[in-house]
């Protein structure tokens, strides 16, 4: 028995993946941003800074966490057994601005700042995990 190149099962099944492919591209790249309405800040799955835009600090650790005025905003220092990061946060965005896990100080230019909801800073060596927050529920993975 001989066997064309495709068979028509075939042709249907390369259909569908390439809908779904192009279903997960919309998906991804054309998905709208929420706006950010504030920032959570995790130290070893443990929330320890809270802040809203409209109504500023809502919840910080005094063990790890000191907030200072800054020009054009806040400056937030997270001091924990495993190091000290700094972050600034100004009007809806939160970006690192130091962090002494690595011994070049070029390691916070490769965090993009927090600007839209589900945005995430993640300083791995430091067990530091900083979300964007925003009104619609979301899960965020633990660890």
């Amino acid at each position: 028995m001989k066997y064309k190149y495709f068979r028509k099962s075939d042709i249907v099944v390369y259909a569908v993946l390439a809908l779904l492919l192009v279903a997960l591209c919309f998906t991804l790249f054309f998905r709208k941003s929420e706006s950010l309405k504030g920032i959570e800040i995790f130290y070893r799955g443990e929330l320890i800074y809270e802040y809203d835009f409209d109504s500023g600090c809502i919840y910080a650790d005094g063990e790890y966490v000191t907030q200072t005025e800054s020009e054009g905003g806040l400056l937030i220092t997270v001091e924990t057994p495993d190091g000290k990061n700094v972050l600034f946060i100004g009007d809806n965005y939160t970006k690192m601005m130091e962090a002494d896990c690595s011994q070049t100080a070029e390691c916070v230019n490769n965090f993009d700042a927090v600007e839209n909801t589900g945005d995430v800073i993640i300083c791995a060596p430091h067990s530091i995990k900083v979300i964007g927050t925003g009104d619609s529920e979301m899960i965020i993975p633990s660890g």
